[in-house]
């Protein structure tokens, strides 16, 4: 959908009024149509439809960014783990080779993130569920959106290249648990390197109480903020989960 597009590259900011006249004119649609994709993105949380008002593009507050790396946390790692055990050797070889394609522009900030976009969304192509997919399809729009709004990149393409690299290896072992550990570690690092980046005082209070309620705890400080080096525990770990390490996150194995 171009109009989804748009919105999710920034060309239209949150708040803009969204005539329809000219998304009309612009856009070269009719009237049904526009409405019809206009409710659509309404539904994605894309725009914010008020009677007598009209419709203008949906605001991006930190705290919904928070949200959204919360709902993955809850969403992406269980569903990895229940297929790990299923994925098809096609599959690995498309991820290794995205690993490849994002090690060789590492040093390409926007290059990277749009490899790293590529490589979840082969992950999520095991989700065989039609509901599912379009879920975490959705989040990743979400996700670029506020990235773009709020001019954040990824600062640390090195931990994520390092971390989306550890979660092949388990899923290559078919070693469900360590995948889904691994991609825990990296969705809490990933979203906290996010909102510190925008805010460095942001308090990450859902992310981190959704990932205690499913038994991973970070360490923080007596504002509850986390600090960079910050430990990362789970309630039942893993034996295979190895050493992981990041600009933000540390996991060291039980000895």
């Amino acid at each position: 959908m171009r109009l989804r597009d748009l919105i999710v590259e920034g060309a239209y900011t949150p708040g803009q009024r969204l005539a329809h006249g000219r998304l009309m004119q612009s856009l070269g649609v009719g009237r049904t149509p526009l409405r019809t994709a206009l409710s659509r993105l309404e539904g994605d949380g894309l725009v914010v439809s008020t009677p007598n008002q009209g419709v203008v593009v949906a605001p991006t507050p930190l705290s919904s960014g928070e949200e959204i790396y919360a709902l993955r946390f809850l969403v992406e790692p269980p569903l990895l783990e229940a297929q790990a055990a299923r994925i098809s050797e096609p599959d690995l070889s498309r991820l290794r080779g995205s690993l490849k394609e994002m090690e060789a522009v590492v040093d390409d900030p926007d290059a990277f993130a749009d490899r790293h976009r590529e490589f979840h969304s082969i992950e999520r192509e095991s989700f065989t569920n039609p509901f599912i997919d379009e879920l975490v399809a959705a989040m990743y729009r979400q996700l670029h959106r506020y990235q773009r709004i709020h001019a954040v990149r990824q600062r640390y393409p090195a931990d994520f290249l390092t971390l989306d690299g550890l979660t092949v290896d388990a899923l290559d072992a078919r070693d469900g648990v360590r995948a889904r550990r691994t991609l825990e570690f990296h969705l809490l690092d990933a979203g906290i390197a996010f909102l510190h980046d925008v805010e460095p005082e942001y308090v990450p209070t859902l992310l981190l109480d959704v990932a205690r309620a499913n038994g991973v705890e970070i360490e923080t400080d007596d504002r509850g903020n986390v600090a960079r080096g910050a430990r990362v525990s789970w309630a039942s770990p893993c034996e295979t989960l190895p050493e992981l390490e990041t600009a933000y996150l540390t996991y060291e194995p039980a000895t």
